[in-house]
Parts: structure tokens; sequence; C-alpha cells
């Protein structure tokens, strides 16, 4: 399920956004929750914030400005996506300080929302994939591992799934920016870390942590990897 809040204090210009992104959505068969706000004000009062995946935020306000809006959500502790629409591009700049993951401009609003929801869906790993006729959801892969012939997928309501191909064949399948090699037998949905330290990676689920060995040669490397995937990701 795919939570999404519009902020936009121009009645018309509302259901302009939530029929589009609707429309985008159920072309992609993506399960999806709307709420909407017709004031920043009205935005940060919200009492399930934190719930929404992705905010589509109107900068040109009545009351205030959608950058400063923004700047509070991140201050109140809101780290997911933040999609601005407006009628002008020089906020670009102001808006990458506040990590807005994309600008959308209103006179092409039907055309770019095509393209932000299918990057926003790949950015939480929303997107639907089939190994071997298991179809799963990568932001529900914790880690997969491999053992000879075999595949372990290790997904976060524990279950275990098993299928017969090499990790080689299953990380190109899922192409997926969120995942990442960290071993030769591993490969790692960078949501679920926890920590990298003593060569090891600590992946959680918010119940259980589990540990996967890093190569030493590889140690720094990988360190590096998740951080600047981690910070991509807020």
């Amino acid at each position: 399920m795919l939570k999404i809040a519009v902020c936009d204090d121009e009645h018309i210009s509302l259901d302009k956004i939530v029929d589009l992104v609707q429309g985008e959505l159920r072309k992609l068969k993506m399960k999806h929750e709307i709420s909407t706000y017709n004031s920043g004000e009205n935005l940060l009062d919200a009492s399930n914030i934190n719930s929404f995946d992705v905010i589509f935020l109107d900068i040109e306000l009545k009351t205030t400005n959608g950058i400063n809006i923004a700047k509070r959500l991140r201050d109140n502790g809101y780290d997911k996506l933040i999609v601005f629409i407006t009628s002008f591009v020089d906020y670009s700049v102001v808006g990458y300080k506040v990590n807005a993951f994309r600008f959308i401009l209103k006179d092409t609003l039907k055309q770019e929302l095509t393209e932000c929801i299918q990057n926003i869906i790949a950015k939480l790993g929303l997107k639907k994939v089939n190994l071997n006729d298991l179809e799963v959801n990568i932001k529900d892969i914790i880690y997969i591992e491999s053992n000879k012939h075999q595949v372990m997928i290790h997904l976060k309501n524990t279950d275990v799934y098993s299928v017969y191909d090499t990790l080689d064949n299953i990380e190109k399948k899922l192409n997926s920016k969120n995942l990442l090699r960290v071993h030769q037998s591993y490969l790692v949905n960078i949501l679920y870390v926890e920590n990298v330290k003593c060569y090891t990676l600590v992946l959680s689920d918010g119940n259980d942590s589990i540990e996967i060995p890093i190569p030493k040669v590889r140690y720094s490397e990988i360190k590096k990897k998740i951080s600047i995937k981690k910070t991509l990701w807020r």
C-alpha cells in the first residue's frame, strides 16, 4: 500500500493532482491511499504525517511557502519523499536543501507525473518482480543468500523462499538500486541496514537483527557505498 499526501490550497489544482496520481497508480495496479490537505498548516498538523511514503506539495501556497513547510517537515522528523509542484523553475536550487525528490511544473504536470510515479515506486522498492514464479515486492526483501544451486529470499514477514537459481541471475532480474551485493553469497536491501561494524553488516526489520559478513578486502568499499545510498535515501 502506497500512502500519499497531496497539499495544495487551490481546490481545482488539488483535485487535478489527485486525479492524475490515481490514474497513474491504477494503470500500474498499485494499491494506494491518498489524503488531501488544503493548507501547509493542516498538513503539518496531521497526526499521521510520518505514515506517508510521499508528499506532493505545492510551493506557491497563499499563507506560506511550500519550501518553508518542507523545512518544518524535515525538522519534525519526516524523512521520506517530497515532490514539489510549482509554476516556476526558480525554486529547484532551494528545494534540494530539503532533499526534494522531484520538481514538477504545473504546465507539464500530466506528462511528468508518469515518470515521477515510476521513479517513486522504484525508489521505495514497491515494484513487484517475478522470481521463478515467486512474486515479491523489493521493499519486502531484507536479504538474499545463495547456497550452492539454491537462493534463499528472506522477507520482512519472516518468510523465507527458496528458488533454484544463481545469485548473479537474481541480482540481474531484480535490478534495484536498493539492493547491494556485499558478499559473493549475499545481496542486501539497504533499507534494512542498521549498522556496519567489525566486518559485519547488521540488518534489522524492526524486530530481529541479522548479521551478514563482509570480506575484509571489500569492507571500506561496502561501508562507503552503504553510506552514500543511505544518504540518497534520506
